[in-house]
């Protein structure tokens, strides 16, 4: 499996999402392969090197974006771009845009995380 791995994490590095990628792989019968992990990374990289990767199912807006990377930071008492400097920033931006379309707090989510995270306590009150 470590060349499915190794195509998976190329491609997230290039902005794919992992879970959009697989479900595009999915074409065929892998088990008739003399491997089907070299084939399913096959399959990744020939996807990744043809297209660019889609937009993200969860992208924020850019005020959205903007608004999570102050509450962020200020949660985590640091500055906002080193939030956003982040590699996963990207990841955790769209993780809290679909939980703020579910009707959840983000900035009750944020702040629990960071004092769960750091033993801090929030820098607002509740």
């Amino acid at each position: 499996m470590t060349a499915v791995t190794r195509a998976l994490r190329g491609a997230e590095a290039t902005g794919w999402q992992p879970e959009r990628l697989i479900a595009a792989t999915w074409r065929g019968d892998l088990t008739t392969a003399d491997s089907p992990a070299q084939a399913l990374a096959w399959r990744l990289n020939t996807i990744t090197e043809d297209r660019p990767a889609p937009v993200h199912l969860n992208a924020p807006t850019e005020a959205d974006t903007a608004r999570y990377a102050t509450t962020a930071a200020t949660a985590l008492n640091t500055a906002t771009d080193q939030v956003t400097a982040h590699p996963q920033w990207p990841h955790l931006a769209g993780a809290l845009a679909a939980a703020e379309r579910t009707g959840r707090d983000t900035t009750t989510l944020l702040t629990t995380a960071a004092t769960q995270t750091t033993g801090a306590r929030p820098p607002w009150p509740r």
